[in-house]
């Protein structure tokens, strides 16, 4: 199965221009029920300290519109450009992943330097560098998607490039963001791998036979029986 096929029913299901967008329907209502329960849950608290039951709902109010602006725009950017840069959108993450952790710069709360701070909000480098290392392994795999299924070398780079900012985040350290690039990684690159019908190579047999294996090996384990 090719990448084009795999992804074909996810754009025709969350087209702009479809009188329906499941993405974006979602979007909206973890948004709202995500402020809803913010601001729940900070009525008391932004009373006492600002005299402003609100106060939070309108501070992350801001930030929402922020963030709808930002959504608006990347929407018209075409996905050509989102390509080109994808090398230039991993190497921006790799830095600000650096960045943090550098003393004076990296904001430490808890022991973990996870957070940037810009005065008017603190920047997390994770959340950023988790959709552009998607972008980047989507552009990867489309452009060498033949290396990816016939050669370990080809499966191998871009995990061994997500491996490198895996490293960034469990210096934070940043378990969660950590695992989240992992687990994205490794299921989409075996997901562009894993083939069908009489035509699939080696490789793709040997994902097969693993991706098949290894829930039952898990079942075992924790039933005790291995």
């Amino acid at each position: 199965m090719s990448v084009s096929r795999a992804t074909m029913p996810m754009q025709s299901g969350t087209s702009i221009g479809g009188h329906f967008n499941s993405v974006l329907l979602v979007t909206s209502l973890l948004l709202a029920v995500g402020l809803l329960m913010m601001t729940s849950a900070s009525v008391e608290i932004a009373n006492s300290q600002f005299n402003d039951p609100l106060y939070y709902f309108k501070r992350q109010g801001v930030f929402v519109l922020m963030g709808l602006s930002v959504m608006a725009t990347t929407l018209y950017i075409p996905v050509a450009i989102w390509k080109r840069s994808s090398w230039f959108l991993l190497m921006g993450s790799f830095a600000l992943l650096s960045l943090v952790l550098v003393p004076g710069i990296g904001k430490v709360v808890n022991g973990s330097a996870r957070w940037i701070d810009l005065g008017l909000f603190n920047l997390q480098p994770s959340e950023i560098a988790k959709i552009f290392i998607v972008i980047y392994l989507a552009t990867y795999l489309e452009r060498h998607l033949d290396e990816v299924r016939e050669k370990w070398s080809g499966f191998l780079k871009p995990l061994l490039t997500i491996g490198g900012a895996s490293i960034l985040l469990q210096l934070e350290p940043d378990h969660g963001a950590s695992t989240a690039s992992d687990a994205t990684a490794i299921k989409t690159t075996g997901a562009a791998v894993a083939g069908d019908g009489d035509d699939a190579t080696p490789l793709e047999r040997e994902w097969a036979v693993w991706a098949h294996v290894t829930p039952q090996l898990k079942s075992k384990a924790t039933t005790g029986e291995l």
